[in-house]
């Protein structure tokens, strides 16, 4: 019995041993037929992410943009064999763009393109091994943007005729006055005209009057007045005003006064017996003007009260912020003009500019009244004459657009391409 056992146990044995040969010859034929993975493939995202970590760390030191910007190619090259792995072959080529003016049938169009400056590379063979590639873009550290804003296609008219005198713009002349404000005005709007005496304020204002015209009337308190609208020497003012009035209200215009008490003047240098304060060409029609644009009518007295320092509102200074134009945001109110009289007249407030402190007296305020608007700047002279243009940009809000300077200049595309060496690349 011990003999056959004993016997058993060897030939299992024997099979065991004949077995383990077959089976690794299996497993050996399996693993030579398998489709493995091809190093190219195997290698290619591992290639790409190291491609652009690269130039993301060099970029971060300042190195890339630096030496890129600066043209040091020789150390450039050095950099890069000093950061990429010895087995990585690499191929760095920067471009920039440029614009080129190309013929298409009878008209030029600007096209950009892409130029090449330098290549640098440690690929001694021939051919294109390269297995990845990836895109980098720098700009130097000194690049500046300009805003630029959508101009207004409304046409701004500046009355500043030099045939009739201001009043209360001290400081300035009303030549002066209108040029400073159209260094202002020109970025924001398309037309801006200077009206430079009462005959060219008839033919432009109310010949053929604009439509959807601003008008801002350089001389302060006095509103120039062409011949026109005298008769026998004596200013037919009333009509005048009436005039302003309905074509403010019929044509859409805004009327812009700059400083002091609305239409407390008419003046004409041409009529030397019209004096006022000494000054000849002035004529005083007092409350009525105000009264008279506002209602129609004449005899509505004084309507405006000093209510010392005010401070701008919250649109007024986003508005200063927004469009760059700066000045202190406390002024004094002489002239703060009452709101419940403009308003129960048809002129509600659009917009206020500066508070009223609870007086109910407003020093700078944009009134409607149907399609026309009127711009009240009661302020002490000497004038502030961003104030009205702060104004009209709360008003209108022009659109900005940031402009990044010399486009073609101020950028630089990198691209870098990667392989392995030795192979499998």
């Amino acid at each position: 019995m011990w003999s056959g056992r004993c016997k058993g146990g060897w030939l299992r044995i024997l099979e065991v041993l004949l077995a383990i040969p077959i089976v690794a010859f299996f497993i050996l034929a399996a693993a030579n037929l398998s489709p493995f993975t091809s190093p190219r493939e195997y290698s290619s995202l591992h290639l790409r992410n190291l491609a652009l970590s690269t130039l993301s760390k060099m970029d971060e030191r300042g190195v890339l943009t630096n030496l890129v910007w600066s043209g040091d190619y020789f150390n450039l090259k050095a950099e890069l064999e000093t950061v990429l792995p010895p087995n990585i072959a690499y191929n760095l080529t920067v471009y920039h763009l440029t614009s080129l003016n190309v013929s298409q049938g009878k008209e030029k169009i600007l096209e950009k393109k892409l130029v090449r400056e330098v290549s640098v590379s440690n690929f001694k063979g021939e051919g294109s091994p390269w297995t990845e590639s990836v895109n980098y873009y720098v700009s130097p550290s000194e690049v500046s943007y300009y805003v630029q804003a959508e101009k207004s296609n409304s046409s701004i008219y500046l009355v500043a005729c030099s045939d009739a005198p201001g009043w209360w713009i001290t400081g300035y002349v009303p030549q002066t006055m209108a040029k400073s404000l159209k260094e202002y005005l020109v970025n924001y709007y398309v037309n801006v005209t200077i009206i430079n005496d009462t005959s060219q304020l008839y033919s432009y204002l109310f010949e053929d009057p604009p439509v959807n015209a601003t008008v801002i009337n350089c001389h302060g308190e006095a509103v120039p007045i062409p011949d026109q609208y005298v008769s026998g020497g004596n200013p037919n003012w009333i009509q005048y005003i009436r005039d302003i009035r309905g074509n403010t209200l019929n044509y859409n215009w805004t009327w812009v006064s700059i400083v002091g008490y609305p239409f407390y003047y008419v003046s004409n240098r041409n009529y030397e017996n019209w004096k006022a304060w000494g000054v000849t060409g002035l004529y005083r029609v007092a409350t009525d003007g105000l009264s008279v644009f506002a209602t129609n009518e004449k005899g509505s007295g004084w309507r405006t009260r000093d209510i010392g320092i005010v401070y701008m509102t919250t649109v007024a200074l986003e508005a200063m912020n927004t469009y760059g134009i700066q000045f202190s945001p406390y002024q004094s109110s002489s002239r703060a003009l009452e709101r419940q009289w403009m308003v129960s007249n048809g002129w509600d407030v659009e917009l206020l500019l500066f508070d009223d402190k609870g007086t109910g007296y407003l020093p700078v305020a944009v009134f409607r009244n149907g399609g026309g608007r009127f711009i009240h700047t009661g302020l002490v002279r000497t004038p502030e004459i961003r104030v009205p243009v702060i104004s009209l940009l709360a008003l209108t809000q022009p659109t900005l657009h940031e402009i990044l300077m010399n486009l073609e200049q101020a950028m630089k595309i990198i691209v870098l391409e990667v392989s392995y060496i030795g192979g499998g690349g």
